[in-house]
């Protein structure tokens, strides 16, 4: 899975924007701003806590995260939505998943 420039769900665009620092909080390594149609995660030159850069795989898993985030919302589950632990148990699983899904040349 490659990391997109773009996403739409249900016909509406978001843009996926890599940055180095996702917003004020230095803990946050995604944000879903739907109403700004924006998927933000940390790019390859981000640093950890500890220094450390993510991963190409700790990126789609946290890109994979903020898109859980978008479906429970497009589909009107705000419940869910606002279930970190529903969210990125689902990421985990979509993470597993979608590589299998792939075309294997």
């Amino acid at each position: 899975m490659k990391i997109p420039k773009k996403i739409k769900l249900f016909g509406c665009d978001y843009e996926i924007r890599q940055l180095e620092q996702v917003d004020e909080n230095d803990s946050n390594l995604g944000l879903c701003l739907v109403d700004e149609g924006v998927i933000k995660i940390v790019s390859s030159k981000s640093k950890g806590k500890k220094g450390e850069r993510f991963s190409e795989q700790k990126r789609k898993q946290v890109l994979l995260h903020e898109l859980v985030h978008l479906m429970f919302y497009a589909i009107g589950e705000e419940d869910l939505y606002e279930n970190e632990k529903i969210v990125d148990n689902m990421a985990n699983c979509l993470m597993e998943i979608i590589p299998q899904l792939e075309d294997k040349k």
